[in-house]
């Protein structure tokens, strides 16, 4: 976690947000996910779309290796398509080995653009 406890509310949201998003094809090439925590993200969860799981009181990036759920945080229709293919590329070359969903891994291959 890299922690930012100085940062006021009004300029965290474009400093994380904005480090994220720049920051995030360079981990992802290096297998890992670079999250954006804040008070003002309203990024909803995977499972509940009320539940704001990046909110934070305090503003912070925090880093993990990539896990085989993290394709739908990898699969932003906003992005690029040819940052999608790279980040879909940097999935496979990480997680390759441990895929587990087989049905969910040919349907991505099909339909991931």
């Amino acid at each position: 976690m890299l922690i930012f406890p100085d940062i006021s509310t009004e300029t965290a949201f474009k400093l994380i947000d904005g480090a994220q998003r720049h920051l995030k094809p360079f981990f992802v090439e290096a297998g890992l996910m670079l999250g954006e925590f804040h008070k003002q993200n309203n990024s909803p969860g995977l499972r509940n779309p009320n539940f704001r799981p990046l909110r934070s009181p305090i503003p912070m990036l925090g880093i993990r290796f990539m896990v085989e759920s993290d394709l739908s945080f990898l699969n932003d229709l906003n992005s690029e398509p040819s940052l999608r293919t790279k980040y879909f590329e940097a999935y496979l070359s990480c997680l390759h080995n441990v895929l587990k969903d087989e049905k969910k891994f040919s349907w991505l291959r099909k339909h991931w653009l």
